[in-house]
């Protein structure tokens, strides 16, 4: 099993055990949150979202059905085999990775569509073309994440398959660790290259998303500035100042998430219960995003028939 905080405990079983509880938790609630968000939005033909909205709510799911494989698997000696160990740790690294970018790829097309409606000259194509969401940039902004996702994800298996072969004898080195009481977890070909390769790329997104957030607070400031002259090139409905404040909220956030993984993975000993953040994240985009008016609204409409 991935090399994870669950995995490194120096805390007594009791302890453990009920903290794992709620990081299984967390992790089922998170998929069932963001399932519930992405619903009404894609059965319903009265709400309308653009494609990387979707994208950023997949991505998650993919992310909280990283963390449903290590569920029952958290603690303790067992049988485990191999490939199930190599594919356990190669999407746990590659998880954060399509929820970072999935994040920003999100952000950035919603500033490329404000920027062509502030824009007084984005009537004309060539306008349209340098500063609003083309369709080609619109699918580099979809394919990206998932892209990424699988890139990482086979440097990790090749990576941890080579790590193994190179221990002589990988069947060798299994059966002798469980002679020593320890469980054969993936954190035993464990890919330190991985783990960097992860962080990098979840904090390039991550960089990328603050920069297009700033972008956006500026035109916020250049809309009020306008609305102040009686010109209302952008919509409120569409651009309002919510929708800002949700993507800065949990931007933040998975900044906090990123430095919390960069120690988790630098000390022998992490504390569990900040572990459990982990599968924190997600529901925090779930909460950002699933309490929008009108997917609530839906929810409630659907309820009342």
């Amino acid at each position: 099993m991935p090399n994870t905080p669950l995995n490194n405990l120096d805390s007594d079983a009791s302890s453990s055990g009920k903290e794992i509880i709620v990081f299984d938790t967390l992790t089922i609630i998170s998929l069932l949150l963001l399932v519930a968000c992405l619903l009404p939005a894609y059965l319903g033909t009265h709400i309308q979202r653009c494609k990387t909205w979707y994208g950023l709510l997949v991505s998650w799911i993919i992310y909280s059905l990283s963390y449903t494989l290590l569920l029952g698997q958290q603690r303790g000696p067992g049988e485990h085999v191999n490939g199930v160990c190599i594919f356990q740790a190669s999407i746990i690294y590659a998880a954060p990775v399509i929820g970072a970018f999935g994040a920003a790829c999100y952000i950035i097309e919603v500033y490329l569509m404000m920027s062509i409606s502030i824009n007084p000259d984005s009537e004309s194509e060539k306008a349209t073309s340098l500063w609003g969401p083309t369709r080609r940039k619109t699918q580099i902004l979809i394919l990206l994440p998932g892209f990424l996702f699988f890139l990482i994800t086979l440097e990790t298996i090749l990576g941890l398959l080579l790590n193994a072969l190179l221990a002589v004898s990988s069947v060798t080195w299994i059966i002798q660790s469980r002679k020593k009481g320890n469980s054969s977890h993936a954190s035993e070909f464990y890919d330190t290259k991985a783990i960097i390769r992860s962080i990098i790329s979840t904090t390039v997104a991550l960089l990328a998303a603050l920069v297009a957030l700033a972008l956006q607070g500026i035109l916020f400031y250049r809309n009020i500035k306008l609305k102040s002259s009686s010109i209302l090139p952008v919509s409120p409905n569409h651009f309002g100042p919510s929708i800002f404040i949700r993507m800065a909220f949990f931007t933040t956030m998975l900044l906090f998430g990123i430095a919390i993984g960069i120690y988790s993975f630098n000390v022998k000993s992490f504390p569990l219960n900040w572990s459990v953040l982990l599968p924190a994240a997600p529901v925090l985009v779930a909460l950002a995003f699933g309490t929008q008016k009108q997917i609530v609204r839906s929810w409630m409409c659907h309820r009342e028939k």
